[in-house]
């Protein structure tokens, strides 16, 4: 789950079904980008492991993340 908080930033929860406790990233934090304006579109590809957050920044400008 991709979601943007108050201050703007980009965060993932995610978590293992069937164990461990839920697991949380800042991913403009991490990532170096800029506080976003509005919600993110995230998606996933056929790649494992990879994974796209796509917002607009508070500068208007349109930002992509992939981890």
């Amino acid at each position: 789950m991709i979601y943007r908080s108050a201050d703007g930033g980009m965060h993932q929860l995610w978590w293992v079904p069937g164990g461990g406790a839920p697991n949380w990233v800042n991913l403009t934090a991490l990532a170096g980008a800029p506080s976003a304006t509005d919600g993110p579109a995230a998606f996933a590809t056929d790649t494992p492991w990879l994974a796209h957050a796509a917002y607009r920044g508070n500068n208007g400008h349109i930002y992509e993340i992939m981890w």
